[in-house]
């Protein structure tokens, strides 16, 4: 199973999660509807952050991961 990295910055709100290392972080690239996209030099997708996060409990929020 992989493993990530969820990050929640309240006073930020936002919602960040890491697949790899966050300082392999390159670029990063805002997709719209609040959605950012991290990546490391190569292109690829480490990470995603999600902007204007907020949820009353966070132990609410359900997180779902695949192996591809």
């Amino acid at each position: 199973m992989a493993e990530v990295s969820v990050i929640n910055d309240r006073e930020g709100q936002t919602l960040t999660v890491w697949s790899v290392n966050p300082f392999d972080e390159f670029v990063c690239e805002k997709t719209g509807r609040n959605v950012v996209l991290v990546k490391d030099p190569s292109g690829r997708v480490i990470g995603v952050e999600t902007l204007h996060f907020s949820v009353l409990r966070l132990d609410a929020v359900l997180l779902e991961t695949t192996d591809s």
